[in-house]
């Protein structure tokens, strides 16, 4: 493996090596700047040339003081040459495989007639005397069957569907828009008694679209086909008289605020109103608030006594919170109650020693990451702050009462920083929790001892680092510095002179004994 230093240096040499523009990119610019100037002349219009040379002589003196319509006359004109060039570029690509990963999220590009939307059809549609580009759209995300009232006026989710078919089937889509209007109809009149005509639209409407689109899973990457995948079913979430009660709260209070549609909101995340910054009803609220009015009063009332908000009380004297919320429930069981809030970090799948205390507990040695997807911007903020809570919340009573309470002055007494060394070396056990030293970490490569050890049991041998250590019993302090380093390529010229950084500083009381570093190993 290339080091550093050899990286860093052929990067230099690369940003040093003398480079010319492409000679076929620069002739077929050229060739594609002649050709747009021929056709601009025959049609009466200004040439690109003629431009160049009107804004080179209106350019000429005085470019600091220009008003904003020659500026912008300057930039449009650069911009035309530039997406010349950008299209020449596309035809000295010359693409084989064209691949939008995530599509979803370029919609514009598939449909429109704005610059970027061409440049693209533009790179979609190449073609040469031997083949033509293919184009391959890759999404993780379903379409949704339809759209929902209260979601944004861009989300037409039925809309998007057709307009990516459009795209798929190079615009011939009448005959398929046809049959899934059919299909539509069919399935809403449906006689169950007589489904033949159903299932023959259902089929030619499969029939179109697996001539464009498939979906894959990851299933035969085992024998059974499950994708290496286990289902596990938490049983139906339950829902409380408080969570009841929390909806009619919230319900009331949109209603107040003239905002419909809290249903789905109060389904995905708990305490919606807590949450809700950016939402309609929230931005009422604010609105309503900023004015003093008793609208917003009311809404404050309604939400206070109706479990609608998180009690306030109980969050600064880390009191027990409900999730509120049927799904984050099972969430919270799976994960908290497990004693995930006791683990600073997940334990390893394929550990190099036997793991300790909370790692091997029975509950917690099977743990791993949990993926939440949701439509919702709310969700994130609502699942997040009451689990990371309930985590804090459990670390602070572990030992009966709360330590402090849940406010930022007693936050602040108790968060204090890991202390780090100034002008004294006895700050350096905190220091070697944090030190970077690739020299340390190439000797004390777990799979290099345990290479060497071969299963042997016993302590991880510390004699490499101890020599290392060692070196500077004779008094040659600095080349252990040099091999220490954390850049590990000697040491910096700052240094050599004895000023800048604290740490390495070279005065008297301050410098590095092999003692400093021995409690590592």
């Amino acid at each position: 493996m290339a080091s550093f230093d050899d990286r860093e240096r052929r990067l230099e040499e690369h940003r040093q090596t003398p480079r010319g523009i492409d000679r076929g990119l620069r002739d077929r610019f050229f060739g594609a700047l002649e050709q747009h100037d021929r056709v601009a002349a025959e049609s009466g219009k200004e040439t690109l040339r003629g431009q160049f040379e009107r804004l080179a002589t209106e350019w000429a003196h005085d470019r600091s003081h220009r008003i904003w319509n020659d500026v912008h006359k300057r930039n449009l004109f650069v911009g035309r040459l530039r997406s010349l060039l950008a299209e020449t570029s596309i035809s000295a690509l010359e693409p084989d495989l064209i691949i939008l990963d995530e599509f979803q999220r370029f919609k514009e590009l598939l449909e429109g007639d704005s610059g970027p939307a061409q440049l693209a059809h533009s790179m979609f549609n190449y073609a040469d005397e031997h083949s033509r580009a293919r184009v391959l759209l890759l999404s993780a995300t379903p379409y949704k069957m339809y759209t929902l009232s209260e979601e944004s006026v861009e989300d037409d989710h039925y809309s998007d569907f057709i307009r990516t078919t459009e795209f798929l089937m190079d615009g011939d889509t009448a005959s398929f828009a046809t049959d899934l209007n059919e299909f539509r109809h069919r399935l809403l009149t449906v006689d169950p008694a007589n489904t033949v005509d159903l299932r023959l639209v259902k089929k030619r409407v499969e029939g179109a679209l697996s001539q464009v689109m498939c979906r894959t899973e990851r299933l035969a990457a085992t024998e059974d086909r499950s994708g290496m995948l286990t289902e596990i079913d938490d049983g139906p979430a339950t829902v409380t008289d408080d969570d009841l009660i929390g909806y009619v709260a919230l319900d009331r209070a949109a209603d107040a605020l003239d905002s419909r549609g809290m249903i789905e909101y109060w389904k995905s995340a708990p305490y919606f109103s807590n949450f809700w910054q950016g939402y309609h009803g929230g931005q009422r609220f604010e609105t309503e608030v900023e004015s003093h009015t008793e609208t917003a009063a009311t809404v404050r009332n309604l939400l206070a006594t109706g479990n609608g908000t998180i009690p306030w009380k109980d969050l600064v004297g880390f009191q027990r919170l409900d999730p509120g919320n049927g799904r984050l429930r099972l969430l919270a069981g799976d994960t908290i109650d497990k004693g995930a809030w006791s683990l600073l970090w997940l334990a390893p799948s394929l550990p190099y020693y036997r793991l300790g205390k909370p790692f091997d507990q029975s509950e917690t040695a099977d743990l791993t990451k949990r993926l939440v997807f949701s439509a919702w911007a709310a969700v994130p903020r609502a699942v997040s702050s009451i689990l990371s809570y309930d985590a804090e919340r459990r670390m602070v009573t572990a030992q009966g009462e709360p330590r402090y309470m849940n406010v930022s002055e007693e936050r602040a007494r108790v968060a204090e920083p890991l202390p780090l060394p100034n002008s004294t070396t006895s700050g350096m056990t905190a220091l070697s929790l944090l030190y970077p030293s690739p020299t340390l970490a190439e000797l004390g490569d777990p799979l290099t001892i345990g290479r060497q050890v071969r299963g042997e049991t016993g302590r991880i041998p510390t004699r490499p680092m101890r020599s290392v250590i060692s070196t500077s019993g004779s008094g040659n302090d600095l080349d252990l510095k040099s091999r220490l380093l954390p850049e590990g390529r000697g040491l910096p010229d700052r240094h050599r002179g004895g000023g800048g950084d604290p740490i390495w500083e070279d005065t008297p009381g301050n410098e590095l004994k092999s003692g400093d570093l021995s409690h590592v190993f």
